[in-house]
């Protein structure tokens, strides 16, 4: 529903992360990308990712979404 309803707001290039948000933010280092399994559909976009004037990651606000937001924000790049 998230995807759709950023559609519906006018955010035509938007994508909805599988399988959910983690528990909390790893305490360990981003693995290299191919043992990043997790996270694989990042590293298969990466190219497309570069290409991004501006990423907007926007996640639930409960605990498991700000843990999400952070892993994601680890692997893009933070501004």
């Amino acid at each position: 529903m998230d995807k759709l309803a950023m559609e519906e707001a006018g955010f035509r290039n938007c994508v909805s992360v599988p399988d959910g948000a983690p528990p909390s933010v790893s305490s360990k280092e981003v693995p290299p990308e191919e043992k990043d399994t997790k996270y694989q559909y990042l590293w298969n976009c990466k190219d497309e990712l570069k290409q991004a004037s501006r990423i907007i990651i926007a996640t639930d606000g409960d605990p498991p979404g700000q843990a999400l937001a952070e892993e994601l924000a680890r692997r893009i790049g933070k501004e």
